[in-house]
């Protein structure tokens, strides 16, 4: 299993452009060979700083992906670049993935 962890700063103004780049790599990322799961986070403290945490079977389904026309394209066209700074990337090794049981009312 491969797994991503990005923290960033999003220095837009109005409506986060990190969160809405997010919702539409979402949309790509669904179809997208060994991808399994994702999760962004924003701070409390700073609503400018996200969290997010993407988990791939393999890194070279991940770098594929990251990799594609479409991915960059969409990047390219919601201006990431200009306004995210990224803190810190950190390729990393699940040790816990756990979860509350929970059953239908």
């Amino acid at each position: 299993m491969y797994v991503v962890y990005v923290e960033v700063i999003d220095n837009s103004e109005g409506e986060s452009t990190w969160e809405r780049w997010k919702r539409q790599e979402g949309a790509m990322m669904r179809s997208a060979p060994g991808w399994i799961k994702r999760i962004l986070l924003r701070s409390k403290e700073d609503p400018r700083r996200f969290h997010y945490v993407t988990w791939w079977e393999t890194a070279d389904q991940a770098i594929a992906f990251s990799n594609t026309r479409e991915f960059r394209d969409a990047a390219n066209a919601l201006g990431v670049t200009d306004v995210v700074t990224r803190v810190r990337f950190d390729e990393c090794e699940v040790i816990l993935d756990e979860a509350a049981a929970r059953t239908a009312t």
